[in-house]
C-alpha cells in the first residue's frame, strides 16, 4: 500500500531466498509488506533524476526538490493529479521537513558519455539538454 523503489527488488529477493543482503544495497527488503501489506516502511520512496533533483513519496505527500533549489509538496489524497503545490501553505512545514530529511545530500555526477534528458548547471546556469533554460524556463536555441 505505500510506494516503494526499484531499489528495493534486490533486497527483497535475497530476503526471501535467505541471502546475506550487502550493507552498499541502497534499497530495504519488502519481505514485511509482502507478509502484512499494512506494514509501514522504514523511510518513503525516492526517486532521483540528474544531479539536485529528487521527488519523496509516502503515503500520502509527494515532495519535490529540483536543482535550483526550489521545490513542491503535493497531497496525494486531496489532490491525486497534482495541480496544487501545498510547500508553502499554513500547517505544511512539519511535514515538508520530515520529507526533505529523506533527499539525498550527495548526487552521483552525470554518466560519462551521457546525451539524452540531462539537466545540468553550466558556470551558474541551467541547461536542458545542451540548450540554456532562460528565466521563464523556456529552451533556448
Amino acid at each position: 500500500r505505500e510506494p516503494v523503489e526499484l531499489l528495493d527488488i534486490y533486497p527483497t529477493l535475497a530476503d526471501i531466498a535467505g541471502v546475506a543482503i550487502p550493507s552498499h544495497v541502497e534499497g530495504i527488503s519488502l519481505k514485511p509488506q509482502l507478509a502484512d501489506p499494512t506494514t509501514l516502511r522504514s523511510r518513503p520512496a525516492i526517486t532521483t533524476h540528474n544531479p539536485g533533483n529528487c521527488s519523496v513519496r509516502d503515503v500520502r505527500y509527494r515532495y519535490i526538490q529540483y536543482g535550483d533549489g526550489s521545490h513542491e509538496l503535493y497531497d496525494l489524497v486531496d489532490d491525486p493529479n497534482e495541480f496544487t503545490n501545498v510547500a508553502d501553505q499554513a500547517g505544511m512545514a512539519t511535514t515538508l521537513e520530515k520529507l526533505r530529511s529523506f533527499a539525498p545530500n550527495v548526487y552521483a555526477p552525470l554518466a560519462s558519455g551521457s546525451a539524452a534528458r540531462i539537466l545540468e548547471k553550466k558556470d551558474g546556469q541551467w541547461y536542458w539538454e545542451n540548450k540554456l533554460i532562460d528565466p521563464e524556463r523556456r529552451p533556448t536555441e
